[in-house]
């Protein structure tokens, strides 16, 4: 145990809060996104979780999934500010800084993703977002769920799932699927709305992220509002890139 503490740097007798802020002090300084060692960043992650008895917060389920490509293990990226998706519709937050890069009523699904899993037929309310982790900890995007459509007869319909099989599918980093957001990454998210009732369209967006859990306390939340009639309507990538039909 005492040769964990050296690992991250602290003193054995560190409240766990310290260790938690070392942890992410040296996920910075070690990640392998940023040139540092994947074995270092491997014993850190070893050592927290020995010290702690609890999964990093920054990684969660897999240690290095920034170091693959976006198809495989992790769809977020560092962003190059000289080619933003970034659009007016355009929320800074504690959390998040999110963008509706776009938004369709209704879009045939098989238009963006080719999968015998999705019928030619069906077609739903589509929101592209682009979300970038501005908080030092790591936070779960959690797609349809902590999406809601509300309605222009006022009600409010949650997101749906039917894409999340398609993960990697999509060209340019968009994904369908819940993922961890670690510090300063990015992600390109495609959530399709549930099926909602003939004459019904989307008349605003929200999006609600939970922060970290803090020593088991409730976790605060931030809400993004988006009204829908000022987005842009456009596919914010080729649908033919993605192997779907054009």
């Amino acid at each position: 145990m005492d040769r964990d503490y050296e690992t991250l740097g602290i003193s054995p007798d560190a409240s766990i809060e310290e260790v938690r802020r070392q942890y992410r002090r040296l996920l910075k300084e070690h990640h392998p996104d940023h040139g540092g060692s994947r074995e270092r960043f491997l014993r850190i992650k070893r050592a927290y979780e020995e010290i702690t008895g609890e999964s990093p917060p920054p990684t969660r389920r897999s240690a290095l999934r920034s170091s693959f490509p976006a198809t495989s293990a992790d769809p977020t990226f560092v962003r190059d500010d000289a080619d933003p998706v970034r659009t007016r519709l355009s929320v800074d937050g504690e959390y998040l800084s999110l963008s509706l890069v776009s938004m369709r009523q209704s879009l045939e699904l098989s238009t963006i993703v080719s999968s015998p899993a999705v019928a030619p037929d069906v077609e739903r309310p589509v929101a592209f977002f682009e979300a970038t982790n501005n908080s030092d900890d790591a936070l779960s995007w959690a797609a349809w769920t902590e999406t809601t459509f509300v309605g222009t007869d006022g009600f409010m319909y949650q997101g749906s799932s039917i894409l999340r099989e398609q993960a990697g599918q999509f060209p340019g980093h968009w994904w369908p699927r819940k993922a961890t957001l670690e510090p300063g990454r990015t992600l390109r998210a495609v959530v399709v709305a549930a099926d909602l009732p003939a004459g019904v369209d989307v008349d605003r967006i929200v999006y609600t992220q939970r922060g970290p859990a803090v020593d088991g306390s409730e976790r605060a939340t931030e809400r993004y509002l988006f009204a829908v009639s000022e987005a842009d309507d456009s596919i914010p990538f080729a649908p033919d890139a993605a192997g779907g039909p054009r």
